[in-house]
This record gives structure tokens, sequence and C-alpha cells, in this order.
């Protein structure tokens, strides 16, 4: 039930509240993997960049998410 209200979190973003709770989601690393997949998709949608780029920074030393916040911080370099 969870994973399926952080999925639809990805379109209330902008609401700082919901941000929030997504980006504790995200770097609980003792929350499931499928959650903090989501919570990792509704990030994504983060307008401010350097915001984005700030949460993903904080992903480098977990090793389940280290490939996929290089590759998003990647992204936001080149943008």
């Amino acid at each position: 039930m969870l994973e399926y209200a952080v999925m639809c979190a990805s379109s209330f973003i902008t609401y700082p509240l919901i941000e929030e709770l997504v980006i504790l989601l995200l770097l609980d690393n003792t929350r499931y993997s499928n959650l903090r997949h989501c919570a990792l998709s509704a990030i994504e949608k983060i307008e401010n960049k350097e915001k984005r780029k700030r949460i993903l920074e904080q992903l480098i030393d977990d090793p389940e998410f280290t490939k996929y916040a290089q590759r998003l911080l990647e992204k936001i370099a080149s943008d």
C-alpha cells in the first residue's frame, strides 16, 4: 500500500510535505528496495536541480543506489 502511495506522490512532489516524506523514504536504507525505487522516481521530478543534486549525492555511498545516483547526477550536469 505504501509503495502505491509513493508512486502517486510523484504527481504531488511540488508539495513540500510530500517532497520531504518521499526524501525520507528514499534515504532510509531500512525500507524495502521497491519502495525506495519508487521514491527515487518521484525525486527525479523535483524541478529544483540543486535540491535534486543534494539528495542524489546522499545516495552515492548507498550500495544499492550508487549507480542510479551517479547516472542521474551525470544527467543533471549535462542539462
